[in-house]
Order: C-alpha cells, then structure tokens, then sequence
C-alpha cells in the first residue's frame, strides 16, 4: 500500500520504539492535497475531539515533539524524518507550510491532528460542533465568520472560496460544510507526485478529490 520510493526504502533494521508511524507521514502527505478551506475547518474539527478519541493520535505527536515545547517545530520535524531513509529537507518545509494554519511557523498538537485524523472516523456530532463554532447564526458560513476565524493572519478569504468553487458571498450550510471536508483526497498523497517540483510550495488538489 505504501509504494512511495520514501516507504519502500526505509531500513526495518534501524526502527526505533520511538519513532512515529509511516501511516503518519502518508497522512500528511494527504493533508497537503486538500484545499485551504478544507484545512481550516479541519482545525476546527480537531479542537472538538475528546482526548479518548485521539489517544493514539496524541502519541505519535509526542514523537514528533522531540524538544518537548508542546508543538513541533521545524527541528523537530527535521530530526525524526533524518531517521528515514529518502530524507528530503525541502518536504519539511511543505508540510510546515500545509499544516502550520495559524501561521505561528510550528505545528500545534490540534493542528497535527487536523492533518492526521481520518474524515471518516470523525463523528457527527463533531462535525456540527465545528459548524456551530465556526457560523456566527448557526445557520450558514460566509466570509466574515472565516475571516474571524483566521484572525492575524495573512490569508486571503475570497482566494480560499475561489478554491472550492464559491463566491465571496456564498454562504455555506452544513451539508456544503460537509462536502468541503469529504473532498480530502483520502487515499491519495502528496508523496504520491511524479515530480515533488510540480507542487512543491502550493496546497494544490488533485481534480479527483
């Protein structure tokens, strides 16, 4: 299942217990192939998850976590992937830049787990806990609750809809805010490129998604 040169080359002889799972990487391989607003609003799922739902989750954070700061930086990031064989330092810096959301240039533990946990695995009521937390009248989303959702940061509201196929003005429901997320190229990966120049430093999404 696992195909990519990345997997196929890694030496079983050298795993250590405290390494994270290969399944982990692939996952953010996944992440990287889904849209902006599918990203954002995962960030949102993520805070609604209770501790018992994401335990494993929590451990291979923690592996990832190598200084011990509560996120993972970029050291962190780069230390564990040295300990695979087919390293590339320029993929650190992708997935940097497809999970860090807030733009704080590390990747928090809620952060980790919107590009980990699977779509289908997360329940209902999560879903539209999400949704309440993120529309203003719990009716619909629209530009202004993404903007106050994003706060400081530097992405352009209109760009991120554009990438879903809406207008600034289109307001959201929770059937759309569903749709947005189950279009998360689950199965695919950005490892899964021919060439890592033809999407390096974008979050683009495969048509098939």
């Amino acid at each position: 299942m696992l195909k990519h040169k990345w997997f196929r080359m890694f030496d079983p002889s050298q795993w250590k217990e405290a390494l994270p799972s290969v399944h982990i990487i692939r996952r953010f391989g996944t992440h990287i192939l889904r849209t902006t607003l599918a990203k954002i609003f995962m960030g949102v799922v993520a805070h609604t998850l209770l501790p018992e739902q994401v335990s494993d989750l929590r451990d291979q954070f923690n592996k990832f976590d190598v200084s011990y700061s509560g996120v993972i930086t970029l050291p962190d990031l780069r230390t564990v992937m040295k300990q695979f064989k087919g390293y590339r330092e320029d993929y650190l810096h992708i997935i940097v830049r497809n999970l860090d959301i807030d733009q704080r240039g590390n990747i928090g533990y809620h952060e980790f787990l919107a590009a980990t946990i699977r779509r289908k695995h997360v329940a209902e009521v999560n879903l539209y806990l999400a949704f309440e937390k993120i529309s203003a009248n719990r009716e619909f989303i629209c530009a202004e609750d993404i903007r106050q959702l994003l706060g400081n940061t530097s992405y352009e509201v209109d760009k991120i809809m554009e990438e879903v196929g809406l207008d600034v003005d289109a307001k959201i429901n929770y059937e759309e805010f569903k749709s947005i997320l189950d279009a998360d190229c689950e199965g695919q990966s950005y490892l899964d490129a021919p060439d890592y120049d033809m999407v390096a430093g974008s979050a683009l999404r495969s048509k098939s998604c």
